[in-house]
């Protein structure tokens, strides 16, 4: 499954050479999509998730990936650090104690 908003805002604040925001375009070809086995079947398939290949929103589940926004999820990873580091902190902390 591919990356959705706030997966791809991640890599485009963390790794933004990596990211290709024109590949989310219609007009993709099934064949190229998929690996030789095709697609998946029908009844094995996420109900959220685009299986249209041609669709610009492929294999997506959640918001539209070419929304995506580097600051916006910079500030996220910033909270996301910060609430990680005081955990680790805290728990080693309670382990000099211990």
């Amino acid at each position: 499954m591919g990356c959705c908003r706030t997966e791809t805002g991640y890599a485009l604040a963390l790794l933004p050479e990596l990211v290709d925001m024109d590949a989310l375009t219609s007009g993709r070809a099934e064949a190229a999509a998929w690996p030789r086995c095709g697609p998946p079947a029908r009844e094995g398939r996420h109900p959220q998730v685009c299986f249209d290949a041609a669709d610009p929103l492929f294999a997506q589940a959640g918001e539209d990936a070419r929304s995506a926004n580097a600051a916006e999820a910079g500030a996220l990873l910033d909270r996301l650090v910060d609430r990680v580091a005081s955990r680790v902190r805290c728990w080693l902390g309670e382990q000099d104690r211990g």
